[in-house]
């Protein structure tokens, strides 16, 4: 509570161990109460002698079978250092006591509950001495800006979700599940590798719909078991394309049909959407089904977006002409 009275109220009938005057946690006091749960304020707060953080700390804790549910700031995770620095006027962390917690130690929290707030209201409750210290007050205002605090926000809400993406999908990967259940939005931008002329439009509007939905986008291309000269070129640039635009290259091998391998992938990676090109115009046998229809009866759980190509049709017959 750190001596705030609107905190101390919420602590009332709880039994308090104060942390040592270095920073850290009492551990052994902790023990001695034997407690089943402890809440652990600010996890990543250091000791000042040692070093240790208390996210180290609660190890011991965690090994004498007591349930820790700790607290973080959003700004104490890693690749939040420039929201740390705009907010070095409410919090002074000159002696470096706070650390940043790292990736593995949130990933080894059963579970993440975000405490989320509008801007607006959580900038009332530092007015109101909620947050920080009377004379801290002023400093913070200024610091807690709205626009940084909707940024911050939208971040947390990312990694909460990620967190739970991570176990989503390990507890798909146990029980063998086929069905998409992911969390988060998957993009593939998939084409074969004859047509690469239209990769970068297709890539492109792929990186626009995951910047909207806040997904993220792979390419992907299938080729046959023995590709020939000009689609290992192909798959070339296609892996420079992908490179220049920050995405992912996933090659993979005809495995049954360019359909059924690319449908088996995406199920297998829960793809939420797939990005393909318009099919072809040209004469085909009867039996013969374009592979992006074929994609479409095949995709129980995956949303196909087809793009137009606006490409010059290869060949008319009298009969008529069916997509490919």
């Amino acid at each position: 509570g750190r001596g705030r009275s609107a905190v101390q109220l919420l602590l009332a009938g709880l039994k308090v161990v104060p942390s040592l005057a270095t920073g850290a946690i009492d551990v052994d006091a902790v023990l001695r109460q034997n407690p089943s749960v402890v809440c652990v304020d600010d996890l990543a707060v250091r000791d000042l002698n040692t070093g240790e953080a208390r996210y180290q700390q609660v190890e011991r804790l965690l090994d004498a079978g007591i349930n820790v549910v700790g607290a973080v700031g959003v700004i104490d995770l890693p690749g939040f250092q420039v929201a740390r620095d705009a907010l070095v006027g409410y919090r002074d962390d000159s002696d470096g006591q706070t650390a940043v917690l790292p990736d593995a130690a949130l990933d080894r929290a059963e579970e993440i509950e975000l405490v989320d707030l509008p801007p607006a209201e959580l900038r009332e409750r530092v007015r109101s001495g909620w947050i920080v210290d009377a004379p801290r007050v002023a400093a913070a205002l200024r610091s807690f800006q709205e626009d940084l605090l909707e940024e911050l926000r939208g971040a947390a809400m990312r990694r909460v979700a990620g967190h739970t993406e991570q176990r989503l999908q390990r507890y798909i990967a146990t029980k063998s599940i086929r069905t998409v259940w992911a969390v988060q939005e998957r993009i593939a931008v998939a084409l074969r590798p004859d047509r690469v002329d239209l990769a970068r439009r297709l890539l492109e509007s792929g990186i626009r719909m995951a910047r909207r939905e806040d997904a993220t986008v792979v390419l992907v291309t299938v080729t046959p078991d023995r590709p020939s000269r000009a689609e290992v070129t192909a798959i070339e640039e296609l892996s420079k394309l992908a490179a220049a635009h920050g995405v992912h290259l996933v090659p993979m091998t005809e495995q049954g049909g360019v359909a059924e391998t690319l449908v088996s992938w995406a199920e297998t990676h829960q793809v939420t959407t797939i990005i393909m090109p318009a099919p072809r115009i040209r004469r085909r046998l009867p039996w013969e089904r374009p592979v992006a229809l074929e994609v479409i009866r095949r995709a129980r759980d995956t949303d196909i977006h087809i793009l137009g190509t606006r490409l010059i049709p290869e060949a008319v017959s009298a009969g008529g002409t069916v997509p490919s």
